[in-house]
Order: structure tokens, then C-alpha cells, then sequence
């Protein structure tokens, strides 16, 4: 690195430990954002329900406007609480609370984490937030539609009518694996959410008009029951559902389930297994499907997308996980949503995560008989060149500010120096984590190799960028090789994805145990009660 960026980031870090106050006043007021943040204006336009215009404070980005949540709340509904420090806000509707924030393109309920079209910013009138924001809570939740009129400055609100939504479904059982696939005439909003003896797909303000045969359950699905605005499977108790998934192919769009079997926990209720759980018990783990929205990530062959299969194998990792060890699970996308790197970290930050993986498929341009899986850590050297070509391609973001490989050489070498900068930031504040996260990557190779009989391509270190920043053990594993066609073939296997799933939940719980036993041995030696 040279000795300029490590000037700057020695500098940075004075700035972050400097003391309250140590900034002057005009210091600390950053100047309004301006075409080159890209804003291009605010004001006070309309807010129009019911026939009845009210004022609406709004900012113009280059993503779409956003306008005073406080606003919308007063005159459509809900209640709008701000948080310490007025970094965090809380929309309540009904019982359901939506949390959001400035610089944070993501809104938390519950446990789901929803992706917004842009960052809320602090505005006239407070926090003003994107349309997404509005479509994911009012909309969802209470069947409005918004629309913006660009030429009358002018936010419409209606209910969405009550109509009709044409619907097939087709269950089909292969190798102990139910995939019930769910056709739709046209593309809609919708939601699932469990229940007490399975799971339930609703579409607000949709009446359902079922065609074609009417389901018929099979060995794990007991029940299809179709409602008028939902789908609800009723599960044989030894079965469980993965999140549904969109598919969109030749106009048709389609949701798809994969049931399967449920898989007995290892751990026995004896004491010693009790003990080394307890550790962990009320932990958070953040699993990272890579890629996402207008980022597909590698394609295989066959046409089959990383990105989606990233986020499969991330919410059967999210299940696995929780049946197998006392943790939460955290999803950075729970949809084809775009992030970049930092929110990805930031998500797992936010959380204080105890472990961040990160889930990827590798390629190869011109070998398509690459086959294998292969764990990475962090580190600002590459292990050798296909680590350094894997961390080249998985960096490439589509978003401002980051090159692609077709970009001037210049402009390349101020995105390396900026990755040397935050790979300094993160080895001065994270170095304890380096061993862990080493050790994690160990564990997840050794698993995947002998459950699967693997080639073993080998824990690898490289610059990734979305490792970057994590304030806990994290590591990025490439689960196979899309350019290989038999390799894309198993991928697409729902049956093949969860004995990949299976060997990562083998290496996590190895990882709690060793971690709860070094634990408890430095207590001892401390003379400390464990």
C-alpha cells in the first residue's frame, strides 16, 4: 500500500477517536446535498387522499423522490416514534412496527429485513423515505397504492381494489423433496408467514381464482387449502417449508416451495451438550446471499443465475441453523434486492453478529470443468492468483463509484488504494477475529470435502470486499462452480443444495463447540465460575 493511503487512513482513525466537541459547529453541519450527492432539489408539494390535498414536504434524488413520513402518517394512519439519538424511527400500523433509519437503504420488521429503494434522509419535517418504504408497509400491510406525479409535485393515494388473481399449482414429489410450484396469472405483491402447522402465502387485496385441478397433498404437504387471498399448506409434522422464491420465465411468474424432510438436531439433551450451548444461546448469525437484484453474479450454462441460488441455500442455512443450535438468523436479503458490500457488513454489525458467512457460486471463463467447493477469509493479499481472480469478480458492484474491468486503469488504481484503506481500517480494529474466522474456513472446507467427496480446492484468503468491515469471524465460501454444467445441474437439485447446507451447520456447530471450550478454559484459568 502506498505511504499516502496509509497517511489517510492513520488520519481517519485520530478523526474516529477524537473526543465530543473536538469538531467546531460548522464543522459538524455538513452543507446541503447538491446535484453532485445527487439531489436535484426539494420543496413542499401534495399530499392527495380521498379527494383531500394536504401539504407534503419532498426531496428529488436521482433514485425517485422521498418524502415526510411524518406526513403520510398523519394523514393516511399509524403511529411515528423516534428513536435515541434520532437514528432509529419506529412506524407502528396495527401491531406491526417498521423500523428505519437515515443512510440505511434497509427497513427492519420483526426479524425481516425489507431492501428500500434508496437511504431515507433528514429533511423538512424529519425522516423522508422512498416509495418502497411506503409500498413495503402501507401498501402491504393496509392495501394502499402510491403514485407520484413528477409534473404536479403530487403523492396519490388510493386502496387497491379487490381483484381477481388467476392461480395454478402443481405439487410435484421427487426424492423425498415437495416442490409445490404456484403459477400466477399476473405479477403481485405477496407475503408469507408461518403458522402453527406450516406456512401461508397471502396477496393483499387479491381475490384467488384457482384453475385447473385442485391440489391434492402428498407425502409431506398434508393439505393445499386455497382461501381468497391465500395459499395455506398444512405440513406432516416431520416436514418443513423453505421461504418461497419468485421465478419469472417467458411472461409467466411463478412462486416455488421446496418442502422436505426435517432433519433430527445432533445435539442429545444431555448435560454436556446443554453446557456447550448455553454460550450461544440468544447468539445472532448473518448468512449473506450474494448478489442480487440488477446483480446477477456468475450464470451458468443452462441460464441458472447466482444469485438465486445463492438465496435458497441461504434460507435453508437460516432454518438448519436455528433447528440445530440456540441462535437467531439474519438474512442480509430475504429477495432478489440489490446491496452493496458495506450494508451487507453493516447488517451484521448492526446485529452484533457472532459469525457472518457469506454465500457465493465460483466460475471460471473457458474451464468448464472446474468443479469444487473452496472457503475464503479476509486478508489484503491474495493466497494465489485464482483467489485473487475469484475476490476480482465477486468485487465488482453495480453501483457509483466502483470500477469494472473495462474501466480506465487510472480509475482502478483509486479503487485498489480505497480497498487498502478499508482492509487497514478493518485489520487495526479487527485483527482478533483473523485466527476465528481462519479457523471457521478450515472447519466449513473439511466438512464440505468429506460429506460430499469434494475436491478439495483448499481455504484461501483474498480481498473481498464484503468481508470487509465485519466486526466478527466471517468467511465467504463458494459452494460449486455454475460454469461447470454438471455442477449447475446438482445446484439446481433441491435435495444436493441441502446436503450443502447440511455440511455448513456440521462446521458452525463444530466452530460453537471449540469456541464454548476455549471459553470455559480461559474462565478456569482465570479462577472465573463457568
Amino acid at each position: 500500500m502506498r505511504s499516502g493511503a496509509l497517511a489517510f487512513g492513520l488520519a481517519v482513525l485520530l478523526v474516529l477517536l477524537s473526543p465530543p466537541g473536538a469538531l467546531s459547529a460548522q464543522e459538524e453541519l455538513p452543507p446541503p446535498p447538491g446535484p453532485a450527492e445527487g439531489f436535484f432539489g426539494s420543496g413542499v408539494g401534495w399530499l392527495e387522499v380521498d379527494g383531500t390535498r394536504r401539504e407534503l414536504p419532498y426531496t428529488l434524488t436521482i433514485q425517485g423522490p422521498v418524502v415526510a413520513l411524518a406526513s403520510v402518517a398523519d394523514y393516511v394512519g399509524g403511529e411515528l416514534e423516534l428513536g435515541p439519538l434520532g437514528q432509529q424511527h419506529i412506524l407502528r400500523l396495527f401491531g406491526d412496527e417498521f423500523v428505519l433509519g437515515p443512510d440505511s437503504a434497509v427497513m427492519t420488521q420483526g426479524e425481516q429485513i425489507l431492501p428500500l429503494s434508496r437511504p431515507p434522509i433528514v429533511g423538512q419535517r424529519g425522516l423522508q423515505v422512498p416509495l418502497s418504504a411506503l409500498e413495503q408497509s402501507y401498501g402491504d400491510r393496509l392495501g394502499y397504492v402510491f403514485r407520484w406525479s413528477e409534473a404536479t409535485r403530487t403523492l396519490e393515494v388510493a386502496r387497491r381494489g379487490d381483484r381477481g388473481l388467476a392461480l395454478s399449482i402443481d405439487p410435484v414429489h421427487i426424492a423425498g423433496v415437495t416442490t409445490l410450484v404456484l403459477e400466477l396469472g399476473e405479477d403481485v405483491r405477496w407475503r408469507a408467514q408461518p403458522t402453527d402447522d406450516g406456512l401461508e402465502i397471502l396477496f393483499p387485496g387479491r381475490t384467488l381464482q384457482l384453475s385447473g385441478r385442485s391440489p391434492r397433498g402428498t407425502d409431506l404437504v398434508r393439505d393445499i387449502l386455497v382461501g381468497r387471498d391465500r395459499v395455506r399448506l398444512r405440513l406432516d409434522d416431520r416436514a418443513e417449508a423453505a421461504e418461497p422464491y419468485r421465478v419469472s420465465r417467458g411472461g409467466r411468474v411463478q412462486l416455488v416451495i421446496d418442502v422436505s424432510q426435517r432433519r433430527d438436531p445432533v445435539f442429545r439433551s444431555d448435560s454436556s451438550n446443554e453446557t456447550s450451548t448455553r454460550a450461544w444461546q440468544g447468539t445472532t448469525i448473518v448468512v449473506d446471499p450474494g448478489h442480487g437484484g440488477a446483480e446477477t453474479g456468475a450464470i451458468g450454462p443452462g441460464g441458472t443465475l447466482e444469485k438465486d441460488l445463492t438465496l435458497l441455500l441461504a434460507r435453508a442455512l437460516e432454518r438448519r441453523l436455528e433447528a440445530r443450535l440456540p441462535v437467531r438468523v439474519v438474512l442480509t436479503r430475504d429477495a432478489d434486492a440489490t446491496l452493496d458490500h458495506a450494508t451487507r457488513t453493516a447488517i451484521a454489525n448492526q446485529n452484533r453478529a457472532a459469525l457472518f458467512l457469506s454465500i457465493h457460486l465460483n466460475s471460471e471463463a473457458g474451464r468448464s470443468r472446474a468443479r469444487g467447493a473452496e472457503t475464503f477469509f479476509l486478508d489484503s493479499s491474495a493466497s494465489d492468483a485464482a483467489a485473487a481472480a475469484s475476490a476480482a469478480f465477486e468485487n465488482r458492484q453495480i453501483e457509483a463509484g466502483v470500477t469494472t474491468a473495462d474501466e480506465g486503469e487510472g480509475q482502478g488504481l483509486a479503487e485498489e488504494d480505497d480497498l487498502g484503506l478499508q482492509l487497514l481500517l478493518w485489520d487495526l480494529a479487527q485483527s482478533s477475529h483473523l485466527s476465528k474466522s481462519q479457523r471457521l474456513a478450515a472447519l466449513i472446507q473439511q466438512e464440505l470435502n468429506e460429506a460430499l467427496d469434494l475436491r478439495d480446492r483448499g481455504v484461501k484468503q483474498a480481498p473481498f470486499r464484503v468481508l470487509t468491515g465485519a466486526t466478527m469471524p466471517a468467511v465467504l465460501v463458494e459452494l460449486g462452480f455454475l460454469s461447470n454444467p454438471e455442477e449447475e445441474a446438482l445446484l439446481n437439485d433441491p435435495a444436493y443444495r441441502l446436503s450443502l447446507v447440511d455440511a455448513l451447520v456440521d462446521a458452525v456447530v463444530r466452530f460453537q463447540s471449540m469456541d464454548d471450550s476455549e471459553q470455559r478454559s480461559a474462565a478456569v484459568a482465570a479462577g472465573q465460575p463457568h
